[in-house]
């Protein structure tokens, strides 16, 4: 049991994930629980800050919230994958209209990986977390 546990965390720890939203308080809780769960994880306070890190460091999974200003993550989304292809990102909304026509057109090409819908639990993010990780794992693109 101990020794599975511990190659958990050896797998969470290769794991780089990059949140952006323009809430200070919320990248602030989900860099918390990402690091609590063993997860390396950096901070966008915005679509540029993001695009920046992203040209910089290679990261494994983006979430990103939809409604920011100055670049919304729908285009932050595109861009990511535009530079970065094997990066698995998470779209985040809490306004279903907003998203709703846009999220079937980036699903259906790519653009996204998973889409989550606010508000969301702990429990909700490291699930979808672990699922990302166990997709990038069959595609052998983590290990």
């Amino acid at each position: 049991m101990v020794s599975g546990g511990l190659r958990l965390w050896k797998v969470c720890m290769k794991v780089k994930i990059l949140v952006v939203d323009d809430d200070e308080l919320v990248l602030g809780e989900l860099q918390k629980l990402f690091q609590k769960n063993g997860f390396e994880s950096k901070i966008a306070s915005d679509g540029f800050n993001a695009l920046d890190l992203i040209r910089r460091e290679h990261f494994d999974i983006v979430y990103t919230d939809m409604k920011m200003p100055r670049l919304d993550g729908a285009d932050v989304c595109k861009m990511i994958k535009e530079f970065s292809p094997d990066t698995l990102v998470v779209l985040v909304s809490g306004s279903p209209h907003a998203i709703a026509d846009r999220q079937i057109a980036f699903l259906k090409n790519g653009g996204i990986d998973k889409f989550l819908r606010k508000p969301l639990s702990a429990q909700e993010i490291i699930t979808a977390t672990k699922e990302l990780i166990d997709q990038k794992k069959q595609k052998q693109q983590l290990f």
